[in-house]
């Protein structure tokens, strides 16, 4: 979990140093579809604001629009 963080927190950067508040995590950098929503609760506990799972990843806003 520790290194896909820091990968999400690189990400994240990237994102903000493009003026987005927002990126896609797609299915194929996850497990199986019925982990998402476990996923999501993670990501919200370590800080990101919103996070989504859809048909094709999950969906996480790191700040409010």
């Amino acid at each position: 979990m520790e290194a896909n963080l820091q990968a999400l927190n690189a990400q994240c950067n990237e994102v903000i140093g493009s003026g987005k508040d927002s990126f896609r995590i797609p299915a194929s950098q996850l497990p199986h579809g019925d982990s998402w929503p476990p996923i999501c609760k993670e990501l919200l506990r370590n800080g990101f604001f919103a996070a989504e799972p859809l048909a094709d990843g999950i969906q996480v806003q790191i700040k409010v629009k």
